[in-house]
């Protein structure tokens, strides 16, 4: 199974914070349970500024952030490439940085032309991902 539910991968969730010029300015990243209602409400709970705006990929679970006191707004991306979605430029660089240090420094051997990074649907304010257990 490929995709956020795959036996092989471990969930996360990234959170940009972005100043008044829509540029990041700080970034967290935090391993899940799993994509659920409760594992993300307690993150946001505990990660999250009071009164942010939150934007998600549109992941059913990322309603729960409305239940818990922010502004939710989704943007469904199925199918569309990163760049059709300008909301997302910030985390998309961040995740594909984040993804190629980490393979160039676990397993240097590896060319960049073998290296096979997936786009991970995403999001400024909130995204779900998944990241190989290896």
């Amino acid at each position: 199974m490929l995709g956020r539910g795959s036996e092989n991968k471990v969930p996360i969730v990234v959170a940009v914070a972005l100043d008044e010029a829509g540029h990041p300015i700080h970034m967290k990243v935090a391993k899940v349970e799993t994509f659920s209602f409760a594992a993300i409400a307690y993150w946001a709970q505990g990660s999250l500024a009071r009164g942010c705006e939150v934007i998600s990929d549109g992941l059913v679970c990322f309603r729960v952030v409305a239940d818990v006191g922010w502004l939710h707004q989704p943007l469904i991306v199925n199918g569309r490439h990163p760049k059709d979605l300008p909301d997302f430029c910030w985390i998309n660089s961040i995740i594909s940085n984040l993804k190629l240090a980490l393979v160039e420094r676990s397993m240097p051997y590896i060319s960049r032309s073998m290296l096979i990074v997936t786009w991970a649907t995403s999001v400024i304010g909130l995204i779900a991902a998944s990241t190989s257990k290896r």
